[in-house]
């Protein structure tokens, strides 16, 4: 966060989860969203949205709201 310049490049994956991460009701929701979408195992659904939002937390660019998130 000490070196955000407030310009983030996202994969495609990324700016997928992104505009989805406000209508997911929960992790696992964002997971089965990603399977709809993507022709990938759930494992790496999981660890691909995981990693997006730990960088996203980490920038401060987002924060958990409740028990599911």
């Amino acid at each position: 966060a000490e070196d955000f310049n407030g310009m983030i490049t996202v994969t495609e994956s990324g700016a997928f989860i992104w505009d989805h991460i406000e209508e997911a009701r929960d992790f696992n929701h964002l997971v089965e969203l990603i399977l709809e979408e993507y022709e990938v195992d759930r494992e790496t659904a999981a660890q691909d949205a995981s990693a997006f939002l730990m960088q996203m937390l980490q920038a401060g660019m987002i924060k958990p709201t409740g028990n599911n998130w």
